[in-house]
């Protein structure tokens, strides 16, 4: 069968938070991300985020894992306006893959720290079996924390490939 070829690629969430420092609390401290860059926003940013630029001031901030180079995920504080907090249902949220020697000692970080963290989900099929956790920042934006079990633990991190095998 040939090889279906894919004209795109998805290339990091962008959230609104209410203020960096905060979101960084989770996302830096919490999750062990790199902050790499914080700069004033461009004009798109207004635009893709529906804000009105001579009301609001936004900064970007750009959030490395451990495998991008510049930013997995893009954390634009809003300053001048007042965020609505998400409610369910939730129209997105992000899945983050952590080693699962990892998970734990992040969950126990989030639960101290005072974001929510759900029980565990162990799913067994399809494999490769995983935990999840369902999480959030202090904004309320809703974030998916999984762990793969033993035997596939590592793959994704070292062969650059997602949890699911792709």
């Amino acid at each position: 069968m040939a090889k279906q070829k894919i004209d795109v690629m998805v290339h990091r969430p962008h959230i609104l938070v209410a203020d960096h420092e905060r979101a960084f609390a989770v996302y830096r401290d919490i999750m062990g991300m790199k902050v790499n860059r914080v700069e004033d926003a461009l004009s798109v940013t207004y635009e893709m985020l529906g804000c009105d630029p001579s009301k609001t001031k936004l900064r970007v901030a750009f959030l490395a894992d451990s495998k991008t180079v510049f930013g997995a995920i893009a954390i634009t504080e809003a300053k001048g306006l007042a965020l609505p907090r998400p409610q369910p249902p939730y129209p997105m949220n992000i899945i983050i893959e952590v080693r699962m020697d990892a998970l734990e000692d992040q969950i126990a970080k989030f639960r101290a720290a005072g974001p929510y963290a759900s029980p565990p989900y162990v799913i067994p099929d399809p494999p490769p079996p995983r935990t999840d956790y369902v999480v959030e920042d202090y904004d309320g934006h809703s974030i998916v924390l999984f762990g793969l079990h033993s035997h596939a633990q590592g793959r994704s991190f070292e062969a650059g490939k997602t949890g699911n095998g792709q």
